[in-house]
């Protein structure tokens, strides 16, 4: 086990600014975890205007995406994650004193 991953297991609670890192951002983004979607899918033929076939699955998809690490986060914003009590996160802005 590396030192991050030491460290990743006893933290309960993370504020993540901005990260340009690939493999960082992955990182935290695992560490928040994954929630269960529906991906809604159909086959729609233009001619007759009738959308025939489908499917409906259930999938999981980042809470955070890694993307939303590395381009969504301004100055001074922050995702505030803690899995102390009920999970929650959110975006916060940070104030400066």
């Amino acid at each position: 086990m590396t030192f991050k991953n030491q460290v990743l297991n006893c933290v309960n609670t993370l504020i993540c600014h901005r990260l340009n890192d690939d493999e960082s951002a992955e990182t935290v983004a695992s560490w928040v975890g994954t929630k269960k979607v529906f991906d809604v899918t159909a086959q729609i033929d233009i001619k007759e205007h009738d959308a025939g076939m489908g499917t409906v699955r259930i999938n999981k998809e980042f809470i955070i995406h890694p993307d939303s690490i590395k381009q969504e986060l301004l100055a001074g914003e922050a995702f505030y994650i803690t899995k102390v009590g009920k999970f929650r996160w959110d975006k916060v802005k940070i104030k400066f004193m």
